[in-house]
């Protein structure tokens, strides 16, 4: 579904940013050759992503929303 949705955005895939609260989020990504941000929102992912090797990680959605 993921590289369909890129497909549909007309963009390159390493344009597009997967943000996802799964392991299986980020290893989409990675399938699709797009950036992946882990979006740990319980204790126990924050490793657990970390070893998948995402783009990114934030613990809370917050830090997703740029500040001004």
């Amino acid at each position: 579904m993921l590289r369909e949705a890129i497909a549909t955005l007309h963009r390159p895939a390493d344009d597009c940013v997967m943000i996802g609260d799964s392991l299986s989020d980020i290893q989409a990504a990675k399938t699709a050759i797009a950036m992946s941000i882990g979006y740990a929102n319980k204790p126990h992912k924050h490793d657990r992503m970390l070893a998948l090797n995402p783009d990114a990680i934030v613990d809370r959605i917050e830090d997703l929303i740029p500040r001004s």
